[in-house]
C-alpha cells in the first residue's frame, strides 16, 4: 500500500488471527459488542466476505483511513498484514 491516507477497506481471515476478539466476533457475545462499539463509534462498516458453512470465516472493514488504523493497531496489531489481513487502498 502506498499512501495510508487512500486505504479504504481491511480484509481479514478470522480464523488466522492471534486475537480472540476478532476470531469470536461472531461466536462470543462480548467480543461482538467491543467490535461493534468501536466499529460504531469510529464511522466503520463489517460485511462478512466469506462463509463456511453459515459460519463467517472472511470480513472486510470499510470506512475513514484513520479510523482503519486505528482498528489495525487496536485489534490486529500481533497479526501479519498480507497473511491474516490485507489493506486496499484506491
Amino acid at each position: 500500500m502506498n499512501d495510508k491516507k487512500k486505504l479504504f477497506r481491511i480484509h481479514i481471515d478470522l480464523d488466522l488471527s492471534s486475537n480472540p476478539t476478532i476470531r469470536e466476533m461472531f461466536t462470543d457475545a462480548k467480543a461482538g459488542q467491543e467490535i461493534r462499539l468501536f466499529l460504531n463509534k469510529n464511522g466503520l462498516h463489517l460485511e462478512r466476505a466469506g462463509e463456511m458453512k453459515g459460519e463467517a470465516v472472511a470480513v472486510e472493514i470499510t470506512g475513514p483511513s484513520s479510523a482503519l488504523l486505528m482498528f489495525v493497531d487496536k485489534f490486529l496489531h500481533d497479526d501479519a498484514p498480507g497473511g491474516v489481513y490485507s489493506l486496499e487502498d484506491r
